[in-house]
């Protein structure tokens, strides 16, 4: 599941800037140890600098290009986006 994740948000990044090339393996995806099963990433962060964008910028970005039916919800930071 976790390298489903990473391709899609590859993905998605490759959808904001298709001339950015971002490795499978600079994607970090966690899951969480909780009864939810919520997974993590850092990736608006990591990324925000490369792609020229506040990382709240690019997290709205990423989710809103995400295609996956695979999730109840997405969120940042905390705040319910999807």
């Amino acid at each position: 599941m976790l390298d489903q994740i990473k391709l899609s948000l590859k993905d998605c990044l490759s959808k904001i800037d298709a001339s950015i090339d971002i490795s499978i393996d600079e994607i970090e995806v966690s899951l969480l140890f909780d009864e939810k099963g919520d997974f993590t990433t850092n990736i608006a962060l990591k990324f925000s600098k490369l792609y020229k964008q506040k990382p709240s910028d690019l997290a709205k970005l990423i989710i809103d290009n995400f295609s996956s039916q695979d999730f109840s919800k997405i969120e940042m930071a905390g705040t319910w986006i999807y």
